[in-house]
């Protein structure tokens, strides 16, 4: 069973949002944008009592519940038959909410969508135990309800109602029950983490505590499950135990406690007559111990405690514990006649890219793709993978359909937050609409136009002498730099790769604004139609040499260093000199890049 949906109401920085799931999902975005909550929202959903206060409810406000609605897909034969009374076709939704009761205490129920009887409401809503009997008699009296059998028990009547309602589903309408999906200790099949296992893996975790082999470490619970119980139920462990309890019988047996038992009742009789004591040894019963586990990580052949490594084999190794863990726990369903497979294991990370340096990167967002694509053996037979990051290396043409853009959007109450929304588009709409193929599209996600997922802004132009040109405009023309207002200024190697991310970045929603050379004056015969495409892109009028600054984009007629000249210029500076000067500056006077370079030093000046 994969999650196909997670639908948020009012939990934390989300008001209500839908969240659509593939095999691998990577939420990309600004910072503060909601990437992680979502992530969150999942491990509050999957444990049944998860700590919360008020501040995890949207705007503080209790007055309403938190709601996570989780839609599964994809479910096998055998989960079809345990979900059989909640199913919706061929997928199954299961709603917690968060209520608070007061006090500082938080009600957490769980509810899904069921066939039921109208007339058994009432029945289920009661709260006493007699009461409900008597109405369930009253029902067996009627003639409808003749086929419903004696009930000595709530269990038994619950049962015998919901057989009722598989057996005349004409009878019954679709609504919603509350259930225990979670936290059902007495293994019940419709128990969600009996077939499906979340794994959420935050951004900080102390990797010495887990690998020490101590109470509540991660290490030592796998070893208690994995190894420490085998050598506990190992017979020559029980037989050394048992030699050992006789042994100790034996020895114990040597110190005789008749003297000390007959000298306490000389002192016990005087204090009280007729009293007497009598001193015994008890039967020893032993658990043999079993030996703690040393952990050493060996790296490039040296051997050296986790603690001592870089936090990227540290985190690497969480993550290898976590996954073993998580499997472990679900070792259970596997031998079972009903569930014969190890359970859907979901793993959430966040911030993979922590700690990696770019090449394991690129390493580390192959290994999630593959792990969700099935091409890792011995985790999970099934493993859907979830990650926000923010890494333009966690972001290419393979992954592009698993993209999804969470950013915040105003609602026009000052006293109320940006709600977070989600943008997503495919690359099979995105290939149709542009006539683009896959090739422009692999060549165009560099990691430097990536980066313009993650921005508020993006801001394209042709190349680094324009992008160097703007930073110095608004550094000095404004208090706050480029980079502080999440704006991200990015530079594609010359006018005709401008189209390619404008398309993109259009299909996502993203904010992107365009500035570029009309080139008036090379009057090149690919020019106007350049000009015209890219006007059409912007939803402008179309012409064939335009100009001037609007609303979401820019053109300089016939290049900005012909605009720059001119201002420079009318503020009466040496156009020239100043060129000489930025070129000595840059250490080669007839390099014609770094005149262009120079551009963002002569803009400073005319500032000035």
């Amino acid at each position: 069973m994969y999650i196909k949906t997670i639908h948020i109401q009012r939990f934390r920085s989300i008001y209500d949002a839908t969240l659509h799931c593939d095999s691998l999902t990577a939420l990309v975005g600004a910072n503060g944008s909601g990437k992680s909550t979502f992530l969150l929202a999942l491990d509050v959903f999957y444990i049944a009592q998860y700590p919360l206060d008020k501040h995890d409810f949207y705007n503080g406000d209790t007055s309403e519940p938190i709601s996570i609605a989780v839609t599964y897909g994809e479910l096998s034969d055998a989960e079809q038959s345990a979900f059989k009374d909640f199913l919706d076709g061929e997928t199954l939704t299961v709603t917690k909410r968060v209520d608070d009761t007061g006090n500082g205490k938080f009600g957490q129920t769980y509810f899904g969508f069921t066939k039921q009887h109208a007339a058994f409401k009432a029945l289920r809503d009661l709260a006493n135990e007699a009461e409900r009997t008597k109405c369930y008699n009253e029902l067996k009296s009627q003639a409808i309800y003749a086929d419903l059998p004696p009930a000595r028990n709530k269990d038994e009547r619950a049962a015998a109602l919901t057989q009722w309602e598989r057996d005349h589903p004409e009878e019954c309408e679709t609504t919603e029950a509350q259930h225990q999906f979670f936290g059902d200790r007495t293994g019940s099949l419709t128990s969600i983490d009996r077939w499906s296992k979340f794994l959420l893996i935050p951004a900080v975790r102390d990797a010495a505590a887990d690998a020490t082999d101590g109470k509540g470490s991660v290490i030592s619970e796998l070893i208690d499950m994995v190894v420490r119980q085998l050598l506990t139920d190992d017979p020559e462990i029980q037989t050394l135990q048992q030699e050992a309890e006789t042994k100790l019988s034996e020895i114990t047996q040597r110190a005789d406690l008749t003297q000390l038992s007959h000298e306490l009742n000389i002192t016990m009789r005087q204090l009280t007559p007729n009293t007497s004591v009598s001193l015994g040894w008890a039967n020893v019963k032993m658990r043999m111990p079993t030996p703690q586990v040393t952990i050493e990580i060996c790296e490039d052949d040296y051997p050296t405690h986790i603690s001592r490594t870089g936090h990227g084999v540290q985190r690497s190794f969480i993550i290898t514990l976590l996954q073993h863990l998580a499997m472990t726990n679900r070792e259970g369903p596997e031998t079972d006649a009903v569930t014969p497979h190890k359970p859907h294991l979901i793993l959430a990370v966040e911030e993979p890219e922590l700690f990696q340096h770019p090449s394991r990167q690129r390493h580390f967002a192959t290994i999630l793709a593959d792990l969700a694509n099935g091409h890792i053996p011995g985790v999970a037979d099934k493993t859907q993978v979830m990650y926000c990051t923010h890494s333009p290396l966690f972001v290419d043409i393979d992954r592009f359909e698993n993209l999804r853009i969470i950013s915040k959007q105003a609602n026009g109450k000052p006293t109320i937050p940006k709600q977070t929304s989600i943008r997503a588009t495919t690359k099979g709409q995105l290939l149709l609409d542009t006539r683009l193929g896959h090739s422009d599209l692999s060549s165009t996600l560099t990691t430097v136009v990536n980066e313009g997922f993650f921005a508020h802004v993006t801001v394209l132009v042709e190349g680094e002498s324009d992008s160097a040109a703007l930073r110095s405009f608004i550094r000095h023309g404004s208090k706050d730099s480029v980079d502080s207002s999440g704006i991200s200024i990015i530079s594609v190697g010359g006018k005709p790769n401008l189209y390619k991310p404008l398309i993109i970045f259009n299909s996502f929603g993203i904010k992107t604004y365009l500035i570029y050379d009309n080139d008036s004056k090379k009057a090149a015969a690919s020019s106007p139609s350049l000009n015209r495409k890219l006007l059409r892109l912007c939803n402008a009028p179309e012409e064939d040499w335009p100009e001037g600054v609007h609303e979401n984009y820019a053109v300089f007629s016939p290049l900005m260093e012909c605009v720059l000249q001119k201002e420079a210029e009318e503020h009466g500076l040496e156009w020239e000199a100043l060129l000489q000067e930025c070129s000595r500056h840059y250490w080669n006077s007839s390099a014609i890049a770094f005149k262009k370079i120079s551009i963002g030093v002569i803009s400073m000046d005319v500032e000035r």
